[in-house]
């Protein structure tokens, strides 16, 4: 999916990565009564190595 992408390919791959377990955490049956109620959000994010800051990705 990310190889024909524009950009860097392999932070493509890791943005993508991050939003595929997103959809998966939603689709799980522990976290998706909380998350419907709104009592549970969940957000991606990215940990960069070489400055150790975290970036939000959704």
């Amino acid at each position: 999916k990310v190889k024909y992408q524009p950009g860097d390919t392999v932070d493509n791959a890791v943005i993508a990565n991050v939003h595929y377990q997103i959809q998966r955490l939603k689709r799980s049956p522990l976290l998706s009564e909380r998350l419907q109620s709104g009592k549970l959000k969940i957000v991606g994010g990215r940990y960069d190595l070489d400055t150790g800051s975290v970036g939000i990705i959704t």
